[in-house]
């Protein structure tokens, strides 16, 4: 493993990324910002902290390109929660968003739902009941 996570521009179109091979989240939000082609990345069962949900969501946030996105069973938290609504406000691009199995609380569903507001470009969100305190 690198250093630093490598997207090839203009040659990837989906990745499926696990723990073995995303070592470095940090490095994620600078990959994914320079790369113009990838479309789909799949972060689900990753079992990621909340600092580490951050730094995957603001290169979300920040990439034109990303249409389709699982953060599905990890653990965002009311961090995560925040970014992920600040993300949905912004991205004009996203049109799948599965954060279900995050054991969402009501603030973070919360936090989450005012970014929803003012996003017309979502198609599908999937989120179901595994929630703490919802």
């Amino acid at each position: 493993m690198t250093d630093t996570i490598r997207l090839p521009s203009g040659f990837l179109k989906a990745a499926d990324v696990n723990p073995s091979t995303l070592e470095h989240f940090c490095d994620f939000h600078a990959a994914a910002t320079n790369n113009w082609s990838l479309e789909k990345i799949d972060f689900s069962w990753n079992s990621f902290t909340e600092n580490q949900a951050l730094f995957l969501i603001h290169g979300i946030k920040d990439n034109q390109f990303l249409t389709w996105v699982d953060l599905s069973h990890n653990n965002i938290g009311e961090k995560g929660c925040t970014a992920v609504g600040k993300c949905l406000s912004t991205n004009h691009v996203l049109q799948y968003l599965d954060i279900s199995s995050n054991f969402i609380t009501a603030k973070g569903a919360e936090l989450i739902s005012n970014g929803l507001k003012k996003n017309d470009v979502l198609f599908t969100f999937k989120v179901n009941f595994a929630c703490k305190y919802l």
